[in-house]
């Protein structure tokens, strides 16, 4: 089967978001301005309306320092998860950065997971490809057919656009 590239919705200074099929990514390599995080809602609104359900792939990279983004901001998120909670296949959140604040971040969201009791599965990973693999086990719970390295061959077109 042939791959076809993910379409990008927002590329700029903050992030990127694309998609492919029912697989929603985003990318920050900022902290999450609140005119992302409402072209994310907009964006995987249109996801779920075509697919009905939808999985997805928080990709943090870059150097910046990690700090949680302001109040309407992350009230915006939190709108986008109670809107999607009962049609969310699963999220991977990959935390690029090395060294000692990347696993930090990582051991954080995994404890932030664990306590917020969410139906849909959320992980933690500090790479891609293993984010990829365990993505591509929820996505097949999902409305669309998935080839084995579709979400690997996704996750790469997105970083190669990127800023890592």
């Amino acid at each position: 089967m042939e791959f076809s590239p993910p379409v990008f919705r927002r590329h700029d200074g903050y992030g990127l978001i694309a998609s492919h099929k029912n697989l929603v990514v985003s990318m920050h390599w900022g902290i999450t301005t609140l005119d992302h995080a409402k072209d994310l809602r907009a964006y995987t609104a249109d996801v779920v309306a075509t697919y009905e359900r939808f999985a997805s792939m928080v990709i943090v990279a870059g150097r910046q320092i990690l700090e949680a983004p302001d109040g309407p901001t992350r009230d915006e998120l939190k709108a986008l998860i109670a809107e999607t909670e009962s049609v969310g296949l699963g999220t991977a959140f990959v935390v690029l950065r090395g060294g000692f604040l990347g696993g930090a971040a990582v051991a954080l969201l995994s404890g932030l997971f664990i306590l917020s009791r969410s139906r849909e599965p959320n992980r933690a990973f500090r790479d891609g490809e293993t984010a990829a693999t365990w993505l591509h086990a929820q996505l097949t719970e999902g409305p669309c057919a998935w080839s084995p390295g579709e979400v690997r061959a996704t996750l790469q077109s997105v970083l190669s656009t990127g800023e890592t």
